[in-house]
C-alpha cells in the first residue's frame, strides 16, 4: 500500500551521516544492491492517533525487537512523503513510491522507499535535502 502524501516516513540515521548544522548527508538515503525491498524506514501514522514523537517510541521498540541497536548519536530523519516525492520529481525526474511494507510480527509500521537504484546518488542526496526535522534516536 502506498503511503499518502500528507503522511511521514522516518529513517534512523547514524551519527556519521549527521552534519553539525543539523542536516543529513545523502549517504543515509543511499540504497544498496541488497535493498531489493526498497530503502527501509517506518511510517509513523500507522500508529493512528499518536503524534510522531509518540509513534517513535513504538518504532524504537520494533527496531530493538528485531535485534537491532539504536546508536547514542543517531537521530530519526523525518520526511513528509508528498514534499519529498514532489521535490525529487521536480529536480531529477524520478518518481518515488513510499510503501507500507510491514515486517511482522515485530515491525508493523515498517515502510520502504522504491524508485531508485544504488547507483543513483543524486536521488539519495535530494531525499536528504527534504528532511523536515531530526528527532532523538534513543528517545528521552
Amino acid at each position: 500500500m502506498s503511503i499518502l502524501d500528507n503522511h511521514h516516513y522516518v529513517r534512523n540515521v547514524g551519527g556519521s551521516s549527521l552534519h553539525a548544522d543539523n542536516t543529513v548527508d545523502g549517504v543515509a538515503f543511499r540504497t544498496r544492491p541488497v535493498d531489493v525491498d526498497g530503502l527501509s524506514g517506518n511510517w509513523p501514522e500507522f500508529f493512528a492517533g499518536l503524534e510522531i514523537e509518540e509513534a517513535l517510541a513504538e518504532i524504537r521498540k520494533a527496531i530493538m525487537a528485531k535485534g537491532r541497536k539504536i546508536a547514542a548519536q543517531s537521530k530519526f530523519a523525518v520526511l513528509n512523503v508528498g514534499t519529498t516525492r514532489a521535490y525529487v520529481r521536480a529536480m531529477h525526474e524520478v518518481s518515488l513510491d513510499f510503501r507500507h511494507t510491514p515486517e511482522e510480527p515485530f515491525d508493523p509500521s515498517h515502510a520502504s522507499i522504491f524508485g531508485y537504484s544504488p547507483e543513483d546518488d543524486i536521488t539519495a542526496d535530494l531525499i536528504a535535502q527534504t528532511v523536515h526535522c531530526l528527532l532523538p534516536g534513543r528517545g528521552n
